[in-house]
């Protein structure tokens, strides 16, 4: 399962956090992008997720996750699915890496 192979963290909890766009750079050159709006885990304390963030904690499997209510907004009649995707940009192609999207319940990734 998927879940299951993200890492853990002493002391602190995962959490589940939307992003616009990934991308990483060597120097002025983009070296990899993938401009969807995804979904990644974080490492916090359980007290910042509660506390700060007004997260709600919640069980998917046998792990535990940490939500906001942004986040749990934007899910909304939508469904989890993970994609793999060439992120390499130029020379750079054939870089895949995997991400986690939410796609409307009839709608195709």
């Amino acid at each position: 399962m998927w879940l299951s192979r993200l890492p853990e963290k002493k002391g602190e909890e995962l959490g589940f956090v939307c992003v616009p766009r990934y991308g990483t750079s060597r120097g002025s050159e983009v070296v990899e992008a993938f401009s969807r709006q995804h979904y990644v885990f974080v490492h916090a304390k359980p007290e910042v997720w509660s506390g700060a963030r007004s997260a709600i904690r919640l069980a998917i499997g046998e792990r535990a996750f940490w939500l906001t209510a942004d986040v749990l907004q934007s899910l909304e009649g939508k469904t989890l699915e993970v994609v793999r995707a060439d992120v390499g940009q130029g020379l750079q192609s054939g870089r895949f890496r995997e991400f986690l999207v939410a796609n409307a319940h009839d709608e195709k990734a």
